[in-house]
């Protein structure tokens, strides 16, 4: 896994909000089911009601 690094001039300020936000629309247009986003998970509704929860901690 490579590792991409933002100059000092370009680095802004990005929470786990942001990250999980941006998901949402990916999720929805590549798996069916339903995405449910509350800025510190989202849950992923698979069409059969199986439910998986994708979260983001900074590490």
């Amino acid at each position: 896994m490579q590792a991409q690094e933002m100059s000092k001039g370009s680095q802004q300020e990005v929470t786990t909000a942001d990250i999980l936000f941006s998901l949402v629309p990916l999720m929805c247009e590549y798996f069916e089911g339903s995405c449910l986003c509350d800025g510190a998970q989202i849950v992923y509704t698979l069409p059969d009601g199986r439910q998986m929860r994708l979260t983001a901690a900074i590490v």
